[in-house]
């Protein structure tokens, strides 16, 4: 009966037209294959919650086992589009061959477990057509759930007593159920959501996306196929499909529209200067992007052609809004890109509320620039590395002779207000809360995905005459000049300026109290009193050169490497240099990352000082 095809049960009307095509996309193609899915609670609820063919299936399975206890002589012609059935004069009265059955007595009688293909030889005596994958799906598929499988295909009964040798587990088998989960969740994510599942979202969302990630790069040998199958899967799903950039450029588009439509005009730079930046910025760039942001902005330009919003080509306009704003920028439009900068740069935003904001964006600018100079920022994004904090408590200490009262998180968050400068959230927050909120490091980590300067500005910032020029007027707008006149005498200041930055790196660096983190790998527990050296310990473990091999960097360097780093933090251990210049909390994903990658199992806790779980 495993010989039919799910085709040919379709055509003697055994399963339905949608049953047949839903099964056909779980990898189905035989009745053997129905039955070993029945027994997949994830994948018989996805067909339940997606498709509402649960009981079918189910009575699909029961009409076939039926047919063959009454018509045991019941075949199917090799030609799918048709059947033909042989039936005895007379029925059999012979009690049917039931493998599980036949298995089990087996098992009682010995001591040890039973290799399939010595049970595929004594099955054979019965139905000499079997084979082993059939045998092995029948016993998975066992209602009375009595066998369980051991490493090189030995099969033995459930709760009995073997030895030591046998009790271990296929890890490939393992890696292929997980995986197997694992697709039908993402699947499952994505026709709930309407989009895939993004980095920053909750603890399981962003699971499912580092999933995907690992999966999707594998090398491993036990889940090709399985990939390949995902891969045709995804091909319903493609217009959900998003990378973290393009679905944050989503909710922009999204967020214009919702505004234009509740508006009837374009956000302007003085009641959401975030979104008018972003868009009119955007006007200019977005033929450059090769993905699904570019047409999602041509779409957005077509909803905005429906409120009589219409915009001139990029090329001839420059990509402006053709609004009343555009007069103003014409008259603008003669300026060099270094004057621009300069009149920009002499009206940056900060009011009394957020107290000498407008120095702290001046001194964040200087910073940028120098890196820049420097070439250790190469491109108009700008992130939050150890090198910009270092650069701008060093920037700081020189300008106004302190470092200690300045969290660099303020201004590179409000610098979004500025004409110049782009912040992409990951989550979009309406302007009230985001006002009351205080904006602390870790705040930006969490809802900022990244940040740009003006194409134009990166170019002068890049020029050193024009940057220098730039430096004067940024330290010409200075709110606090006493502060940064009356120094103490040079011993004292260079002792202070070293001590100023140190508490200023700590400031900006500090997640909270120190914590440890706590690890169990294989039945193994790691725990010390200091994070890195728990970290350290169980990288050893694993084996650093096959961690190195995986080539996983932090902060622009190996996380495993054969060469020291004057600059980073790095222990080290065996021969390599570990680079343990990372909190607690990205050790941990580290860990896990490495994990799942080498599909080894894992569970890595954060620990307090009074020892509860984080």
């Amino acid at each position: 009966m495993t010989t039919f095809t799910i085709r040919q049960l379709f055509n003697i009307g055994v399963i339905s037209k949608q049953l047949k095509q839903v099964l056909v996309i779980l990898g189905c193609n035989t009745f053997k294959d129905m039955v070993e899915l029945s027994n997949d609670k994830i994948k018989v609820d996805y067909i339940e919650r997606s498709y509402h063919l649960k009981d079918e299936l189910f009575k699909a399975i029961s009409d076939v086992y039926d047919l063959q206890e009454i018509i045991p002589e019941f075949t199917a012609t090799a030609d799918t589009s048709k059947t033909s059935c042989k039936v005895n004069s007379k029925p059999s009265k012979t009690k049917p061959f039931k493998v599980g059955d036949f298995t089990a007595s087996l098992l009682k009688k010995s001591d040890s477990p039973i290799n399939q293909k010595d049970l595929l030889a004594a099955i054979k005596e019965f139905l000499p057509d079997t084979y082993i994958e059939s045998i092995r799906a029948n016993l998975n598929g066992d209602p009375k759930k009595r066998f369980v499988f051991f490493l090189d295909g030995y099969v033995g009964l459930r709760g009995k007593e073997y030895d030591k040798r046998f009790q271990v587990y296929s890890i490939a088998n393992k890696k292929v159920q997980y995986a197997e989960q694992r697709i039908m969740e993402f699947l499952s994510f994505m026709e709930e959501k309407h989009r895939s599942p993004q980095p920053h979202g909750l603890e399981e969302e962003e699971s499912l996306y580092r999933w995907y990630l690992d999966f999707t790069k594998s090398t491993a040998k036990e889940l090709s196929e399985l990939r390949k199958t995902f891969k045709e899967c995804l091909k319903e799903y493609e217009q959900w499909l998003f990378t973290p950039f393009e679905y944050a450029y989503k909710r922009n588009c999204d967020q214009m529209k919702w505004y234009v439509d509740k508006n009837m005009e374009l956000p302007t730079t003085e009641d959401e200067p975030e979104l008018s930046t972003w868009f009119n910025s955007q006007l200019e760039n977005y033929t450059k992007h090769k993905d699904k942001r570019k047409q999602m902005f041509i779409e957005l330009m077509d909803f905005l052609a429906d409120y009589g919003m219409h915009f001139y080509d990029a090329k001839s306009e420059k990509g402006k809004a053709t609004v009343k704003e555009n007069k103003k920028k014409e008259s603008k439009s003669t300026e060099s890109p270094l004057d621009k900068y300069i009149r920009l740069f002499k009206s940056i935003k900060g009011d009394e509320s957020k107290k000498g904001l407008a120095l702290q964006k001046a001194l964040l600018i200087i910073a940028i620039g120098n890196l820049v100079q420097a070439n250790k920022i190469s491109t108009n994004e700008v992130t939050l590395t150890d090198e910009l904090l270092t650069e701008f408590a060093d920037v700081c200490i020189d300008v106004v002779g302190t470092a200690s009262s300045y969290n660099i998180a303020v201004p590179y968050y409000y610098m979004g207000e500025e004409p110049f400068w782009s912040l992409i959230p990951k989550d979009w927050m309406v302007r009230e809360d985001r006002e009351e909120t205080e904006i602390t490091y870790d705040y930006v980590e969490q809802t900022v995905a990244c940040s740009f300067m003006d194409n134009d500005l990166f170019d002068v910032l890049s020029n050193k005459e024009n940057f220098d020029i730039l430096k004067m007027v940024l330290l010409g707008n200075r709110d606090n000049k006493k502060e940064s006149t009356e120094y103490e005498p040079d011993e004292e200041r260079i002792s202070k300026k070293v001590e100023d930055r140190n508490t200023l790196l700590n400031k900006v660096m500090t997640k909270g109290p120190r914590s440890n983190l706590r690890v169990v790998m294989n039945g193994e527990l790691f725990e010390n009193d200091k994070a890195v050296i728990t970290f350290v310990d169980v990288l050893k473990r694993i084996g650093l050169d096959r961690i190195r091999a995986l080539g996983m960097t932090w902060c622009k360097i190996p996380l495993i490497s054969t060469v020291k780093d004057e600059k980073y933090n790095q222990k080290f251990e065996d021969g390599y240099y570990i680079n343990v210049n990372s909190s607690t909390d990205r050790k941990q994903k580290q860990l896990c990352e490495i994990a799942a990658s080498l599909g080894i199992e894992i569970k890595v806790d954060i620990i307090d000082s009074k020892g509860n779980v984080v």
